[in-house]
């Protein structure tokens, strides 16, 4: 026995609503999908597309004394295998621009090395909403321990997530304050020792 069949492309004008098996919706849009809002209404929505931006930038040589900011030396990571996501952070005289709004996690680590005992080694995350005046975001500071004929290292790290709202205003730098002259911030440009790094993860 045979059946008939029915052609759904005739006689048939406007939507389908859900309740009829339909979507409720005339036409779709280009990378987005269908979700259920809670009724029996289908609503098309963006596709969530994660972590769309990560970057990590590095300082290539060493620097000694107080730098507020560090404003040389800054390259954006180039090792081979190491790799990036999205456009890149951009940079000048050690203040970093952001290509986009959101919501960014913020990472500095600073490498030492030095042959002193000194205390209260400090790095600084700072910050400005207005492209004028810095504020402190997060700080830490470092012990470092050794005598007078070896050389000791130690590494110290600081993080925060910072709400990038206006990408003209948002900015910001990278401060380092040793306890003594005889320490050094390690810097290379074959590997990371002194660097950042950068997550966009959701918007602001």
């Amino acid at each position: 026995m045979a059946f008939a069949t029915i052609d759904m492309t005739k006689g048939i004008t406007g939507t389908i609503p859900v309740a009829n098996g339909g979507t409720g919706l005339a036409s779709g849009t280009t990378g987005q999908f269908l979700k259920f809002t809670g009724t029996t209404t289908v609503a098309s929505a963006a596709v969530d597309p994660g972590i769309t931006m990560a970057d990590n930038w590095r300082i290539t040589s060493g620097a000694t004394g107080v730098n507020t900011p560090l404003t040389s030396n800054w390259e954006r990571v180039d090792t081979s295998g190491q790799g990036t996501i999205g456009s890149a952070m951009t940079q000048s005289s050690g203040v970093f621009s952001f290509g986009n709004t959101g919501i960014y996690q913020i990472t500095f680590m600073a490498y030492l090395e030095g042959n002193d005992e000194s205390r209260y080694n400090t790095i600084n995350i700072m910050g400005t909403i207005n492209n004028s005046s810095y504020v402190n975001l997060t700080e830490s500071s470092q012990f470092h321990q050794s005598t007078q004929s070896n050389t000791a290292y130690a590494c110290v790290m600081c993080s925060t997530y910072f709400d990038v709202t206006d990408t003209s205003n948002c900015k910001v730098r990278f401060h380092y304050a040793p306890a003594t002259t005889n320490i050094t911030l390690i810097g290379a440009s074959s590997y990371n020792a002194t660097n950042v790094m950068f997550i966009r993860l959701g918007d602001t």
